[in-house]
This record gives C-alpha cells, sequence and structure tokens, in this order.
C-alpha cells in the first residue's frame, strides 16, 4: 500500500504543477499567461526541491517541510478555482489528503529524514 500511496504522491505532484501553469494560462490571456503559469510552476518547484523533497536541500523541521507542502497543494488549489476549474481543484485536494492519511497508516512518516546540509 506505501508504494501505491507513493506513486500516487509523486502524481499529485505533477498535477500540482500542471494546475499552476494551467492557471496561469487560463487567468490571463496570452503569452503572459504562460509566463505566470510556468513561472508559478518553477517556484513550487524550486520550493518542492529546497524544503520537501526526500533529498531537500535545506534541512526545515517536519511541520516546516509540510507548510511547504500544504502551500504548493493549496496554490494548485486556488489557481484551479480562479480558472472556474472547481472539480478539478476539489479532486486534487480530496485525493491529496487521502494520499496523505493512506502514508499515514502504513506507517511511512510524514517526511524521509533530510539530509544533513555539506
Amino acid at each position: 500500500m506505501k508504494g501505491l500511496a507513493l506513486v500516487v504522491r509523486f502524481l499529485l505532484e505533477l498535477a500540482a504543477l500542471a494546475g499552476l501553469v494551467y492557471a496561469g494560462i487560463a487567468v490571463v490571456d496570452g503569452p503572459s499567461g504562460w509566463l505566470l503559469g510556468l513561472g508559478m510552476a518553477a517556484v513550487a518547484a524550486v520550493a518542492w526541491g529546497l524544503f520537501v523533497a526526500p533529498r531537500a536541500r535545506i534541512a526545515v523541521p517536519t511541520a516546516g517541510r509540510l507548510a511547504v507542502e500544504v502551500a504548493v497543494f493549496a496554490a494548485a488549489c486556488s489557481g484551479l478555482l480562479a480558472a472556474e476549474q472547481s472539480v478539478l481543484a476539489a479532486v486534487l485536494a480530496i485525493v491529496y489528503v487521502l494520499d496523505r492519511l493512506a502514508l499515514w497508516a502504513a506507517g511511512a512518516p510524514p517526511f524521509e529524514p533530510a539530509p544533513p546540509n555539506s
């Protein structure tokens, strides 16, 4: 079950990035929308890589990592709502919560230990 939950988690991360890109494109017309969407996705990906990823570059307490994770998914859901995609926003939020609960039920820690900074 843990393996499946981790696969779903990875797909959720990709869906959140796609949701941010879509939101930018849907909310702002033209090339500016693409820049906004790609920029939001890039900021989310960098934050994820720095603080949340299993090999995060910056070690922060679990609460901090969870805060960044929730912020990325909240931004994606908010963006989808702004783009008038309420069903997609709800599905993303619900599947995220269910997956987080499945990982917890499977005995997975909230996060793998962060590597020491070198």
